[in-house]
């Protein structure tokens, strides 16, 4: 099967109503609304739908972009075909689509009781920013969230702090101690990200304490079981 992931249209006003329903019942959009949302008629607002080959929903996403934030508003897809990766190519095109708009971080509220979305955000990098206590229709709690910044400096460090941080640990499991320099690099590329998305940056390496790079994180209305 091909999967296929564009700008929604009226045309698919019903079938993202559909999967709006199923993904999240009683916290789920009127197919009014939906219809405005996907024949673009809300401000600021942006929908994506993944389809399969006869160009019909299985996923979609949608998102609110203003000056340099994007909130999610809405991800989801169609219980065939989660755990698929139609649920990443979404989050993979909302996150393009708002850094062509100027935006650098993707916002979220998430259930707290959605072991797998949370895990799926986690595993993308978002990072737990607060809790809103009966946020959903049903009382239960939303765990807002962040992405990292991927301003092309942050994105360089990040990918130094692996790097090297990787090499220090390969030493170190051979028996060789790390040079200092090396390590020190680490601390600087650490430091310069960090003051962007501090809590998704790999642990610094040094000379005393050597580790691979480690990533913590936590999890929108929207359920995501697939992946």
């Amino acid at each position: 099967m091909t999967v296929s992931i564009r700008l929604a249209g009226p045309g698919d006003a019903a079938g993202v109503a559909a999967l709006e329903r199923e993904a999240l019942g009683r916290d789920a959009w009127s197919e009014n609304l939906v219809t405005e949302a996907v024949s673009g008629r809300i401000p600021t607002t942006l929908c994506l739908v993944a389809t399969d080959e006869p160009d019909q929903p299985i996923g979609y996403a949608a998102v609110s972009v203003v000056a340099d934030l994007a909130e999610l508003q809405r991800i989801a897809v169609a219980a065939p075909h989660r755990r698929t990766g139609v649920a990443s190519a979404l989050l993979s095109h909302v996150e393009r689509e708002a850094a062509a708009r100027h935006a650098d971080r993707v916002l979220l509220e998430v259930r707290d009781d959605n072991a797998g979305a949370l895990a799926f955000y986690a595993r993308l990098g978002f990072t737990e920013l607060s809790r809103r206590e009966r946020y959903y229709a049903d009382g239960t709690t939303a765990i807002a969230s962040r992405s990292c910044s991927r301003t092309p400096a942050v994105s360089q460090a990040r990918s130094m702090v692996g790097t090297i941080a990787s090499r220090c640990a390969r030493l170190a499991t051979s028996g060789t101690t790390p040079p200092k320099r090396a390590c020190s690099s680490t601390l600087l590329a650490t430091a310069s990200a960090s003051r962007v998305c501090p809590r998704t940056m790999p642990t610094p390496v040094s000379s005393h304490d050597v580790s691979m790079p480690r990533t913590r994180g936590s999890l929108t209305k929207p359920i995501v079981q697939g992946s």
